[in-house]
């Protein structure tokens, strides 16, 4: 079920919506720069990391209410070389019957991102205008690691999953000429739907350029 609500929001998200928002309207691209830090309890197993952003606009530079596609990458990095794990071991009446030490590496956890990025100005007649937005995503992540139970078991495995996330925002605009935009702020992302073990949350400092062409 998890699986077929994945395939078609994915389906959505690429093919329906996309036509809907852009078949009239003016198109501008731009590029995000942002720093993943992430929430409790994956900061404790993850290092900040940089994500790289796509952004493809649909709307003029001076419009209250715009909407946009973005497409990124991320990877994050293991706080630490290994995480040590203990592990007890149950007979078939599930009773314990031995307590075995072991550890836990992660090799990869790379992070691509397609999602929809909704953005509100109240003002629009000034150089700078505070903005606020909600982002829309599907992740998919690519994740390996390895797991040692010692004296009694050794699995490695490299798997990819799916997940969907909201992030809410809030920032300021600066308006540099009819065409061209900066935008800085925060981010919240918060995964609610997928994933493996937890969902992936964190916040995300950004910045962004924006160009948007005259009609």
């Amino acid at each position: 079920m998890k699986k077929l609500f994945l395939c078609h929001f994915v389906w959505v998200l690429g093919v329906i919506v996309p036509h809907k928002i852009f078949a009239q309207a003016t198109l501008g691209l731009g590029f995000q720069a942002s720093y993943v830090l992430p929430a409790i309890p994956n900061n404790y197993y993850y290092k900040p990391a940089p994500n790289f952003e796509l952004m493809i606009l649909s709307g003029d530079i001076d419009d209250h209410f715009r909407v946009g596609m973005q497409f990124g990458y991320c990877s994050l990095k293991p706080t630490q070389d290994t995480f040590n794990t203990v592990t007890v071991l149950r007979d078939i009446s599930g009773r314990p019957y031995s307590v075995n030490p072991g550890y836990n590496t992660v090799s990869i956890y790379d992070i691509y991102s397609a999602g929809f990025d909704f953005e509100y100005r109240p003002v629009i007649d000034t150089r700078f205008t505070p903005m606020v937005g909600l982002d829309l995503y599907y992740y998919y992540i690519y994740y390996g690691s390895n797991s040692v139970v010692e004296n009694y078991s050794q699995l490695e495995e490299q798997i990819g999953f799916q997940e969907l996330a909201l992030a809410p925002k809030i920032g300021l605009t600066w308006r540099i000429s009819d065409n061209w935009q900066m935008n800085g702020g925060i981010a919240y992302n918060w995964g609610f739907f997928g994933g493996v073990d937890n969902t992936l949350s964190y916040w995300k400092p950004f910045i962004n350029i924006e160009f948007v062409p005259d009609n």
